[in-house]
């Protein structure tokens, strides 16, 4: 079964990727003092004192693998996700190599070094990886490596998800039908034949070797999901489960545990984490520098005009109510008359806007 294969794969993976961590070290540290590229400083350390390092770095860096979900199955998950998580185990691994460093005193390791590593072991792990994927996506559009499924009910997310297989034959998805108790106008949905009802996964089970159910039950079919998965926990068989509630939740839910019941949040606000407010401020105030640097010489002659051309202050000051009824003061190039909110009343005539807008 593919579950059985998913392990032998995996281990043949962890290899793969010794080697290769293995490969671009030792690559990155004759670049750096072999190959004439760079210049050679005094006190370099010796070469065994490079190569010994390779003792901790190889599990280490397997285990940010697995850390960054770099061995999980990823039949569907999309080549920009897996490049994300190679960059990002092994930006940590840096990360944890320099503080290494610095605990044990060590000065004289060469970060040139350790540069050329990270740059060399991203670059030959992704390559490596797409091309592993490209030959797994010719065998499954070929029939090979296949993944046998049976969805549970007959729902929107069930014609989705069908959509989508059909879409993605490098997947490697055979679905062998569907099970519902819904009536339908012909004995297939989206080109998957419907093969029974719900009550006869259990008999589907013995007779066939499944690697996957796949659980689409709509709202009318909602009291079936206790048992249905009752029965694939017994069997044991991997289950995925999609909602159909696509129009209300959205792509990517927060999902919240309160005390051992998952709680989905409709609607995520990022900037309610504490994390998150500090780099949209820390992006807030770098931005703003930046733009008033970058900016500067046309701000500079915007004033110079504003203050040659008309009486009064270059810039307009005016209070504002922000977040949580706070008030703070909003400043911009003047661009009006001096005396213009003491005026307003005499133009109120000429408003074409109701209510509090003013607009003429």
């Amino acid at each position: 079964m593919i579950k059985n294969n998913q392990h032998i794969f995996n281990r043949i993976q962890v290899l793969i990727d010794a080697i290769i961590i293995a490969s671009s070290y030792v690559l990155a540290w004759y670049l750096r003092f072999q190959s004439g590229l760079f210049a050679q400083d005094a006190g370099v350390l010796s070469k065994e004192t490079y190569l010994s390092a390779l003792i901790y770095v190889v599990p280490i860096y397997l285990f940010l693998y697995y850390i960054c979900q770099l061995y999980v199955p990823r039949r569907s998950m999309s080549r920009r996700k897996e490049t994300w998580n190679i960059l990002r185990a092994n930006t940590i691994g840096i990360a944890l190599f320099v503080l290494g460093l610095y605990v044990i005193k060590q000065e004289d390791f060469s970060r040139q070094m350790l540069f050329l590593f990270l740059i060399l072991n991203v670059l030959i792990e992704s390559v490596s990886r797409y091309t592993i994927r490209y030959a797994l996506w010719n065998m499954r559009k070929h029939g090979y490596n296949q993944k046998h499924i049976i969805l549970v009910g007959n729902s929107r997310a069930a014609e989705q998800y069908l959509e989508r297989v059909k879409q993605n034959p490098q997947w490697g998805y055979q679905v062998l039908g569907v099970l519902t108790n819904k009536a339908v106008e012909r004995e297939e949905v989206c080109g998957a034949p419907v093969i029974g009802k719900i009550d006869e996964l259990e008999a589907l089970l013995e007779a066939h070797k499944l690697d996957e159910i796949v659980i689409t039950l709509g709202t009318s079919e909602a009291r079936y999901l206790a048992s249905v998965v009752d029965v694939c926990e017994r069997h044991g068989v991997h289950t995925k489960f999609i909602p159909d509630y696509g129009s209300v939740i959205p792509t990517r839910p927060h999902i919240e545990d309160v005390q051992g019941m998952a709680v989905i949040n409709i609607r995520n606000v990022p900037l309610k984490q504490t994390p998150n407010r500090w780099l949209k401020r820390g992006i807030d105030v770098f931005g703003a520098v930046f733009a008033i640097v970058l900016f500067s010489p046309i701000m500079f002659v915007t004033a110079i005009a504003i203050k040659t051309t008309t009486k009064g202050p270059v810039i307009f000051k005016q209070k504002r109510v922000g977040k949580n009824g706070r008030y703070f003061y909003m400043y911009k190039f003047r661009s009006m008359y001096r005396d213009a909110e003491a005026r307003k009343a005499e133009l109120m005539e000429q408003n074409e806007m109701n209510g509090l807008m003013f607009k003429m």
